[in-house]
Parts: structure tokens; C-alpha cells; sequence
């Protein structure tokens, strides 16, 4: 049994380092989840990697090998490794694609705008919308020229 009087006050020391340390115990949610971070493409359109896909109607062709996007802050970069043709899937050349730009968050909507490309042959791509689920995943959704394509980025 422990008695309290005004000689021991070392006591109370231990007691109240610990009701300290629990101040902030009513979290119950535990510590916020942020989206800063890598992610990498598993699907795009619904194929598994890696994925073929007709772009345009003149005969263009991107087979995707993979896909990255980092996210810090307001900033995003993301990166595409890829072979394309430009003749129907007759020929192929390697591609690598890097875009960055600004990231706009409201709750779990995202909304990405390119910087336009250092290089003068790249187009800038259209600004994508997206959701993150607050913990590892984030589906991007991107329109070009009339279709729209879904791609799901995990960490």
C-alpha cells in the first residue's frame, strides 16, 4: 500500500510522467496518414503489367513495362517505362517518360497538372483526376483524345 503525504512527493513523480505521456491517448484513429510518397503501377485499364495500349486512332501503340509516381507535398513526378510503334505494333522503340508537376488534395480527391516537358517533342499531358484511399492506393484517371484510361497506383 502506498500512502501519499506531503514528505514523499517523489511519488507522485512517476504518476504524473505518466498521465503526461498519455495526454494525447484519445487518438483512438492512430497517427495521420500521408500521401507523400512512391507508389507503383499494378494495372492499367484493367491489365495487369505489362500492358498494351491503342492511343489514338492512327495506329499508335504504348506498351506499358512500368510505372512510378512520387508524391512530396503539392509536388508529383511521375515516370513511365515503356515501348512504343507507331505502325500498328509493327516495330517498337523504347521510351522512358518523366512528367512532373502540382498536386492538388480535397480529402481523397486528387487533381494532378503537368509542368509542360523540358522536352519541346513531348506534349504536355492533360491534367488527371484521382482518389487515394488514405492508406496505399491511388487511381489515377486520364482522358485523351475521347478515352479514358484508369490506372492504379500502389505503395
Amino acid at each position: 500500500m502506498v500512502v501519499f503525504s506531503n514528505r514523499s512527493p517523489f511519488v507522485l513523480i512517476p504518476l504524473l510522467a505518466i498521465l503526461m505521456a498519455c495526454s494525447g491517448c484519445d487518438n483512438v484513429t492512430g497517427p495521420e496518414t500521408k500521401i507523400d510518397g512512391s507508389y507503383f503501377l499494378r494495372t492499367f485499364d484493367g491489365q495487369e503489367l505489362p500492358a498494351t495500349v491503342n492511343l489514338i486512332q492512327n495506329g499508335w501503340r504504348m506498351r506499358i513495362s512500368s510505372a512510378s509516381l512520387e508524391i512530396t507535398g503539392t509536388a508529383f513526378a511521375l515516370a513511365f517505362t515503356t515501348t512504343e510503334s507507331h505502325d500498328h505494333g509493327l516495330t517498337w522503340e523504347a521510351v522512358a517518360l518523366i512528367f512532373s508537376g502540382r498536386l492538388t488534395k480535397s480529402a481523397n480527391s486528387l487533381s494532378f497538372v503537368f509542368d509542360p516537358p523540358q522536352n519541346p517533342d513531348i506534349i504536355t499531358p492533360n491534367p488527371m483526376s484521382g482518389t487515394w484511399d488514405g492508406a496505399d492506393q491511388i487511381v489515377v484517371q486520364e482522358s485523351v483524345t475521347g478515352m479514358t484510361y484508369l490506372g492504379v497506383f500502389r505503395r
